[in-house]
């Protein structure tokens, strides 16, 4: 078995991620793909499992700034430095 991929379902059907598995995210638009992937992704890196992700839709920038968002559960702005918003507090 591999490593979980935090999804309880996928993880049985899958026995999780193996070591230097490529998985490959595809489907419609507008189905969730980005947000699965993303959650899929920070699980692994929680568990300090490597991951690389390549988005086609998304700069790296943007990809980061909602690593952070997700980890930090608050709204950060990342412009070369990593600022605070105040919307986060209100």
């Amino acid at each position: 078995r591999g490593e979980s991929f935090g999804f309880e379902k996928l993880d049985y059907y899958t026995g999780g991620v193996k070591e230097d598995e490529i998985i490959i995210i595809a489907g419609d638009t507008g189905i969730g793909k980005t947000a699965f992937v993303r959650q899929l992704a920070y699980n692994l890196l929680s568990k300090d499992t490597r991951v690389c992700w390549i988005s086609l839709e998304m700069p790296p920038l943007r990809v980061l700034e909602q690593f952070v968002e997700n980890h930090l559960r608050a709204s950060y702005h990342i412009n070369g430095v990593l600022q605070h918003s105040e919307e986060t507090y209100r």
